[in-house]
């Protein structure tokens, strides 16, 4: 009897172990992946409209199917005044609850020559993947798997799903787009994402997940300027729902590009995502409330601390500056007392001074900084010779700068020092102070808080031993030196060209490093004598030039690292008069050692970043049909006879995108989605490809009135034989064909 218990044992052990358990499902990287290379290899481009993006929701749509899932079709026809012709597919897990959580993709790339792997590929991979694990241990709340269409046409997909749907039992939504390269975040557009995202990210993936980041400098950016970029989780923000993107740190020369391949996905990326959107989705399913912002949260930063990321709300930013407030009060009063004992006071002259012996070697440094930069570009004719080879530069540019500050270490010393030394420390703390309270003053205390914090370790680092105050200072400003790095230049300018010159960035430097060598000022001892000087000096400018030599010799751009080059070509045809075509050729990078096959420009060999030429369009485009314009009665208007006016094109091309505008100098009437409207100028769009644009307008206007018809058209390819070439480089084509006509009702 002994004997068998004891094999019962064994035989529920070994069941427990080897026989799957439900509920104990991974995510496979594998598995997304092969979602990717099916959709971005096998069927390739899916332009809106086009049999690729027929055949991949047809794919998507049976692989939610096979999981057990409800899938839904719905049509999207129309969006505003843009003709679609497509649809959503979403794949319904059904739960025990009405709530719903909703996991966003798009299947849409972005043209016909763009096999969109990571955009948005990666994320449909990535969503159907998840689908498997969830629906074998399903959440309480309803799960919608969406794979919208028309993304890259304007969020069209989603705008209609958001319009249409009912959205008041949606908890959230979660949204990825793209999620295939390197590191994944909370997505700073078209705004900078709520508290609560950032924090249930932290949250799902604080069991270990690889590659999640939360970059302050993200949410700065998007506070201060215009993010070009938007996703599908927008349209539900704008209609009050709960909802954020999850994103990568795509590499830029790939967006909307025949380089958005499979062989750039990186596995690793695609299991990170799938991991914390399936513990993103528990916690919503445990903790609705999760997803609600709280009061002054629009305003947070992010502070990472040994790896891991501390939000302080806007609160704890303002307590932070009534802290600087009481430390320079106590400091003060300590300062003034021992002051007073001695008869000293602070003067004009003495400021003068402290910023002359601590300013001199910090603009030095930053010239010799900015230097060693130019002369990178001027010997190499890179405008960015520093883009794929970063910490080499960055060494080279160091080492300029420690030469430039030994010089002006020993210029410094040279002019006299102020009497009352402790009016470095005032001035630091004092323009820190400064620094953090303006933005505070004009409602942007995330900005503060990175002035406010090194103020405040100033003053209580003085407050113990006035020596260390500039130790206080430099530990207080790392989250503020941390903010640019050269990984977050580099997005920088290929994301939205921003590239300051030399003499904006330089001051910017200059201002906000300032306080900190006041600071640093105060708590040094003595100069270095001027063979110490003389022996740094050399030794910078030795390691400077050594580095240079190397970095000239580097390619500036590889395999990794691409210039991207677009080009926008223009052909407008009319009567043969009329009839005229320009390319313009523009890059952020110097358009050096680019070729074309346009007369004159056979080799571009010029720093210049943009060039525009007027060239003779091909014969095939010269000869190409204009628009056919007819007009047909058509009953009674409201207060007169309606015509129907049909346009109709054969492009020489395929086309990507087209808008049909009509206009006249007086108003006339439209029926529009079954209402008469009346405008001056009307436009709809139409964002399939086809062999025949066709479209009818039904018009009413006074007899004999004149209404002028544009018909554009937009390729992403080279329709003027341009052939642009150039190594390790990336080119974007936008090309654009245009047809004027008129008609008389």
């Amino acid at each position: 009897m002994g004997r068998l218990a004891g094999r019962l044992v064994m035989a529920a052990f070994a069941l427990a172990v080897f026989v799957p358990v439900r509920g104990e499902e991974r995510f496979s990287a594998e598995r997304a992946m092969a979602h990717v290379v099916r959709l971005a290899e096998t069927i390739g481009p899916r332009k809106t409209g086009t049999a690729g993006e027929r055949e991949a929701r047809e794919y998507i749509a049976a692989e939610l199917g096979k999981l057990g899932l409800e899938v839904r079709r719905i049509p999207v026809p129309r969006v505003g005044t843009a003709l679609v012709g497509s649809e959503n597919i979403v794949g319904v897990l059904k739960g025990s609850l009405p709530d719903t959580i909703l996991i966003g993709s798009h299947h849409d790339s972005r043209s016909s020559d763009v096999p969109g792997a990571n955009d948005d590929a990666s994320a449909v991979g990535v969503m159907l993947e998840t689908a498997r694990v969830l629906s074998s241990r399903p959440p309480v709340a309803t799960i919608l798997f969406a794979s919208f269409c028309a993304e890259e046409e304007g969020l069209l997909g989603a705008r209609q799903y958001a319009a249409s749907q009912d959205l008041s039992r949606l908890r959230v939504v979660i949204n990825m787009d793209p999620v295939g390269q390197r590191e994944i975040f909370v997505s700073p557009f078209p705004v900078a994402p709520p508290l609560w995202a950032n924090r249930a990210l932290r949250q799902a993936a604080g069991n270990g997940i690889p590659g999640v980041i939360f970059d302050p400098l993200y949410l700065l950016v998007a506070r201060s300027v215009a993010i070009p970029f938007g996703a599908d989780h927008q349209p539900f923000m704008e209609k009050g729902t709960p909802a954020f993107s999850i994103s990568d740190r795509f590499r830029t020369w790939t967006y909307h590009t025949s380089e958005d391949r499979v062989s750039w996905i990186e596995p690793a990326t695609l299991e990170s995502t799938g991991r914390a959107v399936i513990g993103l989705v528990r916690l919503f399913d445990q903790n609705p409330a999760a997803a609600e912002s709280g009061p002054g949260d629009s305003t947070y930063v992010i502070l990472p601390v040994a790896g891991k990321p501390y939000f302080i709300v806007t609160a704890a930013i303002y307590v932070l500056a009534a802290v600087v407030l009481i430390l320079g009060a106590l400091w003060w009063r300590s300062f003034w007392w021992k002051a007073a004992r001695r008869e000293r006071r602070l003067t004009l002259a003495d400021a003068r001074r402290a910023l002359e012996r601590a300013g001199i070697p910090l603009a030095l440094a930053i010239l010799a900084a900015l230097a060693s930069e130019a002369l990178s570009e001027g010997l190499s004719g890179l405008r960015f010779s520093w883009w794929s080879h970063q910490g080499m530069h960055i060494a080279q540019g160091a080492a300029f700068a420690v030469a430039g500050l030994a010089a002006g270490w020993r210029l410094a010393a040279g002019r006299p020092a102020p009497d009352e030394r402790e009016i470095y420390m005032v001035m630091s703390a004092g323009l820190f102070s400064l620094l953090g309270f303006v933005p505070l003053a004009i409602g942007r205390p995330d900005i503060g808080f990175y002035f406010l914090l090194p103020a405040a370790a100033t003053l209580g680092a003085a407050l113990l031993r006035p020596g260390w105050a500039g130790a206080g200072g430099l530990a207080g400003s790392i989250p503020l030196l941390m903010l640019v790095g050269p990984g977050n230049y580099a997005d920088a300018v290929g994301f939205v060209d921003l590239s300051p010159p030399a003499w904006i960035s330089g001051c910017a430097m200059l201002v906000a490093g300032l306080p900190l060598a006041l600071g640093l000022a105060r708590s040094a001892n003595a100069p270095a004598g001027p063979r110490a000087a003389r022996a740094i000096l050399c030794a910078g400018l030795t390691a400077g030039a050594a580095l240079l030599f190397v970095n000239l010799g580097s390619a500036g751009y590889d395999t990794l690292h691409r210039r991207e080059i677009r080009v926008l070509e223009n052909v407008s045809l009319g009567s043969r008069s009329a009839t005229h075509a320009t390319v313009r050729l523009k890059s952020a990078e110097h358009l050096r050692a680019v070729s074309t096959s346009l007369p004159g420009l056979e080799l571009l060999d010029t720093r210049a970043t943009e060039r525009v030429v007027t060239v003779e369009p091909p014969d095939a485009l010269l000869e190409a049909a204009g628009p056919l314009l007819s007009l047909a009665e058509a009953g009674s208007a409201d207060d007169g006879i309606a015509r129907d006016l049909r346009v109709e094109v054969v492009p020489p091309i395929t086309i990507d995108r087209a808008r049909i505008t009509l206009r006249s100098t007086e108003s006339f009437k439209m029926l529009d989605d079954g209402v008469w409207i009346t405008r001056n100028e009307f436009s709809r769009r139409h964002v399939y490809a086809d062999d025949v644009l066709s479209d009818s307008f039904r018009l009413s206007g006074h007899p004999g009135q004149t209404v002028e018809v544009d018909v554009l058209l937009e390729m992403t390819s080279d329709i003027l034989g341009v052939k642009v070439r150039a190594d390790n480089s990336v080119v974007r084509w936008l090309s654009t064909m245009t047809w004027h006509g008129s008609v008389t009702l």
